[in-house]
């Protein structure tokens, strides 16, 4: 049996293992012995029920309190599911099938599905009201999302497999027949669960194992699963054998660079060799240079464009074990070949992908932020968990606060820079928030209201994490990630501001949620013999062996092993990997990525702050000839206005007019009598009218149009422009 399969195999018993299906029979016969002990059933209430009680994680009378020992603290804690949800680590060491689950399970043989209630809790409401054979629960983990009929079908399964065994008849003389119907249903669902997922096969609800399993039967491409995406694996599970069977061809090689690289956001480029005669009449020779472009529109983010002939080699040295020792003699006979090509441009099979990882580059980064808030609100008895350190020998088990977990983790930090601590220090706990909040009136003692109205300081208090007493490496991780959340926009509330006394305000404001704190871990005690007091000697210890164990304390501490993100780097290098495999083996493919985090600082722009006034221009623009294009008017008084013959310079209160023209290529304007005023242009002077006296007091405010309009030549365009004072935004 193959590893993966065994992996599948446990998956799928694990997922009929921990199947809640609901059973009327069972109810009534664990209602019916607990009436032998003298616990009556309420058949009014079927919400107090053992039945419904403990599958819902609640206590019936006749139970008994279960006890364990907290992983967060260490603490003997009532097994209950309000204490699960705050003791997160204890919860995720008693899940099914563990070590400690089993040895719970030992203690109180009679209470199984109690504690899988506890575990998994199941709405009392909820299966009372679901109609007898209901699936109540099952873990989502273990079905994959795809998997869209998977539990549907096995509902129907189970509801044929109750009515096949519905001999109500042998209950009369037989007590155990509901256990035995319900243990010939049980041994059945895994294999009814592997049928269904059977003949989900090579459809787009097929479980992963099927995908992984035939993607590996055209070579190693069941590698690179984990870092393709939902499309990617559908992809190839549906186009493999074309891909095959069309390799090499351009067609195929597009298709793959559209699904593989671009569908990933990734960059593709390729090398051109090139005639460089720029300098010939000097070396008469051209210089030898290879230019990068894009093949599928999305740029490169590092380097340049263009490269000469030793750049490109070193570019390609990673890429076969012999490349070191060719470079020095390609250096020479590469660019002499080139230089009597008859062509001067030639394409290469040289591919490279060239990306930029964003990843730990913010302002204030997640890991930053849980390194401080650890040291901080362990020193003031708010992070309490308890850090379970497994040594690398295998037999020594330590118990550590958070607090001495940190020091472990500074001295093994220090050990392998080659520092031996004798004297734990003074720390500094930077930029970490402060427990009670500021209040609007702090905020708005420290700021005045013309420059920072009060919708800065609303949004500066809304959404902030409320630090409270942290038991569990989950709850100190979220706290973390929102604080670093709010960190980011309180950042953005005072960057884009471009008043300079706007700004200074506002980010003063800002930090006034934050501090450095002075944080006092036992400093001045000796190092050693603080470890000694604990137990603690690394000096026998490797240096790959203190690296596992101040990582091992690091991810504990900090959460950080919760978080199963792939970095940037890994999925690009299996991105390039199946292009490698799929396309012609001739084509070199160059994975270019940051190694470092990308430091981000603020554009170090002058910012202006508007003190208030007005400003004017007069505008004079010699124009030979306009011909108005159209001219639409609404009259505002009644009043006869004889036009004839003259230039329009305004019409001061009689009537407002806006017209469109266009001068030369396509300038256009509009309005009369132009001007700027709270930010509405109006009006100009630009024409004239030759129509005969006309009665606008008929026109009665409708809208019309004066199409006797003729090219004439205007001296001069005059426009003034006139602003009144207005606040700076």
């Amino acid at each position: 049996m193959s590893t993966l399969y065994q992996i599948y195999h446990e998956s799928v018993v694990r997922l009929a293992a921990t199947l809640v299906v609901k059973d009327e029979a069972t109810c009534n016969h664990i209602n019916t012995r607990l009436s032998y002990f003298g616990y009556e059933a309420d058949e009014s209430r079927p919400e107090t029920w053992k039945y419904y009680l403990n599958m819902s994680g609640k206590y019936h009378a006749s139970d008994k309190m279960m006890t364990v020992t907290s992983m967060d603290t260490q603490e003997e804690i009532d097994f209950t599911v309000e204490n699960m949800n705050i003791h997160r680590a204890t919860w995720r060491e008693y899940q099914y099938g563990s070590r400690y689950y089993k040895e719970l399970l030992n203690r109180y043989p009679e209470q199984k599905m109690l504690i899988l209630g506890v575990l998994n809790p199941v709405s009392v409401s909820a299966a009372v009201a679901a109609p007898d054979h209901s699936i109540l629960y099952y873990d989502r983990s273990l079905v994959e999302s795809r998997e869209t009929n998977l539990i549907c079908q096995l509902q129907e399964w189970l509801d044929g497999q109750f009515v096949r065994w519905a001999n109500e008849d042998y209950r009369i003389n037989n007590s155990l027949f509901i256990a035995a119907r319900l243990a010939i249903i049980g041994m059945g669902v895994p294999s009814q669960i592997k049928s269904i997922r059977l003949d989900n096969a090579r459809t787009n609800m097929a479980h992963s194992y099927h995908i992984r399993r035939y993607l590996a039967s055209f070579g190693p491409l069941d590698q690179h699963y984990n870092q393709m995406n939902e499309f990617q694996r559908l992809y190839f599970y549906r186009n493999i054998r074309y891909i095959m069977r069309n390799n090499g061809k351009d067609e195929t090689f597009q298709e793959l660079i559209k699904n593989v690289m671009t569908r990933r956001n990734f960059p593709v480029a390729e090398y051109t060799i090139q005639q460089n005669d720029g300098d010939i009449t000097v070396d008469f020779d051209p210089v030898t240079q290879y230019e990068r472009k894009s093949i599928n529109g999305i740029p490169s983010a590092l380097g340049q464009d263009i490269k000469d002939t030793p750049g490109m080699l070193e570019l390609q040295r990673p890429l076969a074990r012999s490349n070191p020792r060719e470079n020095q003699e390609a250096e020479q006979y590469i660019p002499a070949l080139m230089a009597r090509s008859l062509n001067s441009e030639a394409s290469t099979k040289i591919l490279e992908s060239n990306v930029l990882d964003m990843k730990e580059s913010e302002p204030y980064v997640l890991s930053e932020v849980l390194l401080n808030h650890w040291i901080y609100l362990a020193d003031r008895g708010l992070y309490e968990t308890v850090l379970t350190l497994q040594l690398p020998n295998g037999s020594d088990i330590f118990k550590l606060t958070m607090k001495e977990a940190y020091l472990v983790f500074q001295y093994l930090f220090m050990l392998r820079l080659g520092v031996d601590m004798v004297e734990i220090p003074r720390l500094m706990a930077k930029r970490v928030r402060r427990i009670q909040l500021p209040t609007f009136e702090e905020l708005r003692g420290i700021t005045s209201r013309t420059i920072t109205p009060d919708a800065f300081i609303h949004e500066a208090l809304r959404d902030n994490v409320v630090i409270t007493n942290y038991i569990s490496v989950d709850s100190f991780l979220l706290a973390c990630q929102g604080i670093q959340a709010r960190m980011l926009s309180h950042r953005d509330l005072y960057a884009f501001r471009e008043d300079l006394h706007q700004y200074a305000e506002v980010k003063l404001m800002t930090d006034r949620f934050y501090a450095d704190v002075p944080v006092d871990l036992d400093h001045g005690q000796n190092y050693a013999q603080w470890m000694s007091d604990r137990g603690l000697s690394f000096k026998d210890y490797t240096p790959v062996e203190l690296d596992s164990v101040m990582l091992s304390v690091i991810n504990q501490a900090t959460g950080l092993e919760l978080r199963t993100s792939q970095s940037l780097k890994d999925v690009q290098r299996a991105m390039l990997d199946i292009m490698s495999q799929l396309s012609s083996y001739s084509v070199h493919y160059i994975q270019q990525i940051n190694e470092a985090a990308v430091t981000m600082f603020d554009w170090p722009h002058l910012r202006w702050h508007y003190l208030g006034g007005s400003v004017g221009t007069d505008i004079r623009l010699p124009v030979t000839a306009a011909r108005v294009e159209s001219l639409n008017a609404r009259a505002k008084l009644k009043t006869v206005i004889d036009a004839s013959n003259i230039a329009i310079r305004q019409f001061d209160h009689s009537s407002k007019h806006d017209m469109g023209f266009g001068i030369g290529l396509r300038y256009e304007m509009s309005g009369l009598n132009q001007y700027i005023q709270n930010g509405i242009a109006l009006g100009t002077t630009i024409a004239a009218i030759h129509e005969p006296a006309l009665d606008l007091s008929t026109l009665n405010g409708s809208v019309v149009s004066i199409p006797q309009l003729e090219t004439r030549p205007i001296v001069d365009l005059f426009e003034r422009i006139t602003t009144d004072d207005f606040t700076a935004p």
